[in-house]
């Protein structure tokens, strides 16, 4: 006679739900904007811009992409790892460390053609402003503070250089400016006048000459 089987007791409990994941990368809270992980953010890694306590899920826009053609990048472009902030201070790093290795080595730092044509382009002329007066913007205290240092350390080439630049600033308004060496005196005259009606009373009449 076969053996019945045993059936599996009805009132075993149900397994328990899985707890929910975090948000993937890409995927918001709010499901509005899409966000991507930055992990130096997670660490709260120091960087300019940036204080914590910071949520490590940023917006999209504050990451660095670039159009691609793979079809493996969402939207076809291609992010940092990083957000913009910590991403740049590891670029820079990364730049200081290579131009360390490079000087330890002897070798000369030259810029390639390509790049040397990059540097030509206009848009690279505008981009380089911007970069500099943003710069300098955030950095006013230490580049006073360096300027005063090196006027401290050169006051003869400070003194050179100002006579340099009023020099141009004289000769830019059409201005003839001389100053003997050793003094302070700024003598600024107005260059010969070969317009005549320059010399002509204000009420437009002109006046006559002696034998007229």
């Amino acid at each position: 006679m076969p053996r019945a089987k045993k059936h599996e007791p009805t009132d075993v409990p149900a397994p328990a739900p899985t707890e929910p994941q975090a948000p993937a990368p890409y995927i918001p809270d709010d499901r509005e904007a899409p966000v991507k992980f930055c992990r130096d953010c997670a660490d709260e890694v120091p960087a300019a811009g940036i204080e914590y306590p910071r949520n490590p899920l940023r917006p999209i826009a504050e990451f660095y992409h670039t159009k691609v053609k793979n079809s493996r990048y969402k939207g076809g472009y291609r992010y940092s790892a990083y957000c913009i902030p910590h991403q740049s201070k590891r670029n820079a790093a990364a730049v200081q460390a290579k131009r360390a290795r490079d000087r330890a080595e002897g070798k000369k730092l030259t810029l390639s053609d390509r790049e040397k044509e990059r540097r030509r382009s206009p848009t690279y002329k505008a981009k380089r402003k911007q970069w500099d007066r943003a710069y300098a913007a955030s950095h006013a205290d230490e580049i006073a503070a360096r300027y005063q240092a090196w006027v401290a350390e050169h006051p003869q080439q400070r003194k050179l250089t100002q006579e340099a630049w009023y020099e141009r600033e004289m000769a830019r308004a059409g201005k003839r400016w001389s100053r003997p060496h050793g003094t302070d005196e700024r003598d600024a005259e107005q260059p010969p006048d070969t317009n005549p009606r320059s010399r002509q009373p204000a009420d437009g009449r002109r006046k006559k000459r002696a034998e007229e």
